[in-house]
């Protein structure tokens, strides 16, 4: 039995898995860094708290989505 593996798709994918993952990590750190320095931007104010918490709720979906993508690729792929 022969067994015919796509190397550039399989590279691809690869690839795309890592940097997903890396670009989830940077995406989460982002958010990480705004909830410790909200204050210091001028992001935490009473007038617009819901702005902020609606600003790091969408980073945090978005983090872990990205971060799923990025852990399918690369359980998937790495051999």
């Amino acid at each position: 039995m022969r067994i015919s593996v796509d190397e550039k798709k399989v590279k691809r994918s690869r690839m795309l898995g890592r940097y997903s993952l890396l670009g989830s990590l940077i995406i989460l750190m982002g958010g990480l860094v705004l909830t410790l320095f909200g204050q210091n931007f001028g992001l935490l104010d009473p007038t617009n708290t819901t702005l902020f918490f609606a600003i790091y709720a969408i980073i945090l979906v978005l983090g872990f989505s990205i971060s799923r993508v990025g852990m399918h690729y690369g359980n998937r792929l790495s051999f």
